[in-house]
C-alpha cells in the first residue's frame, strides 16, 4: 500500500511538472492542497519533501490558477509550521522573550529556507497576474508578523503613519521596495540565508506593497509581459483552448 501511495504522489507531481495542459495541473495542485489539509500518508512521510516538490512545481508554472493554489499550499504549510512552533492564533512574536527564545525565528526560517517556501512568496510579488501578487503579499505579512520582533513591528507602524497622507499618489506598478528584492543567483543564495530573510522581512514595506496591488488596475494584468506568459502557456498544446477553458 505505501509503495502504492508513494507510487500515487510521485506521478501527481509528474504531472504538475510536466503537463502541456492546464486542467490537470491545477487539478493536481488542488489535490496536493487537500492532501496537506488532511494529513494524508503521502504528506506525513516527509512534509518538507512533499511542499519542497509542490512549490518548485507551482512557482515554474505560467498558469496564474496554478501559481495561487500553489501560494494557498505554501499558507497552509506556514500555518502548520507556526503552530509546531506552539504559536497561537493572534500571537506576533515567534517564541517567548526567554532564554533560548531568539533562536525560533531563525529555526521557522531555516524550516521555510529548506522548502523554499520564502523563495516562492518574493517571487510571486513580482508576478503579473495581481491575484498571485496580492496572495503573495498577503501571506508574507503574516509570516512577518510571527517572525519579526518588536522592532521590526515599530518599523511596520511608522512606515504606515509615513505612508498614510500620500495613499492616493501611490505609483502604478511595482513598490521600490519590490523592485529591491535579489534576483538569479543572488537571490537563491539571500533566499537560503535565515539571516538575510530575516533582514529583507524586516526593511520590506508589505503594507504599502499591499495598498499599492489594491489600488493598481488591470495593467498588471494585460501588460505585455503577463501576455507572453499567457501566450506561451497556450502554446504548449494546440487543441487545448478548445478542451481546457477558463
Amino acid at each position: 500500500v505505501d509503495c502504492i501511495r508513494a507510487g500515487v504522489g510521485t506521478r501527481l507531481l509528474e504531472i504538475l511538472s510536466t503537463d502541456p495542459e492546464g486542467f490537470p495541473r491545477r487539478a493536481v495542485i488542488s489535490v496536493f492542497l487537500d492532501w496537506l489539509r488532511e494529513g494524508h500518508p503521502e504528506v506525513l512521510a516527509d512534509p518538507e519533501q512533499f511542499i519542497a516538490g509542490a512549490i518548485q512545481a507551482a512557482r515554474a508554472d505560467l498558469d496564474w490558477e496554478v501559481k495561487l493554489t500553489g501560494l494557498e499550499l505554501a499558507a497552509v504549510f506556514a500555518a502548520q509550521t507556526f503552530g509546531r512552533f506552539g504559536l497561537l492564533e493572534g500571537s506576533r512574536t515567534a517564541c517567548p522573550s526567554s532564554a533560548g527564545g531568539s533562536a525560533c525565528p531563525s529555526e521557522l526560517l531555516q524550516t521555510f529556507c529548506r522548502v523554499k517556501l520564502l523563495e516562492f512568496l518574493f517571487g510571486a510579488l513580482h508576478d503579473c497576474d495581481r491575484p498571485v501578487a496580492q496572495k503573495a503579499c498577503q501571506i508574507l505579512q503574516v509570516v512577518k508578523s510571527k517572525i519579526c520582533k518588536d522592532s521590526c513591528l515599530e518599523q511596520e507602524r511608522r512606515l504606515e503613519q509615513d505612508a498614510t497622507a500620500g495613499t492616493e499618489e501611490e505609483p502604478q506598478g511595482a513598490s521600490p521596495s519590490v523592485l529591491a528584492l535579489p534576483f538569479g543567483d543572488s537571490a537563491e543564495r539571500s533566499f537560503q540565508d535565515a539571516d538575510s530573510l530575516l533582514l529583507t522581512l524586516e526593511t520590506i514595506d508589505l503594507e504599502g506593497l499591499q495598498r499599492s496591488l489594491d489600488v493598481s488596475s488591470d495593467h498588471l494584468e494585460q501588460s505585455p509581459r503577463s501576455l507572453l506568459q499567457d501566450i506561451l502557456s497556450a502554446a504548449g498544446n494546440k487543441e487545448e483552448n478548445e478542451a481546457d477553458c477558463y
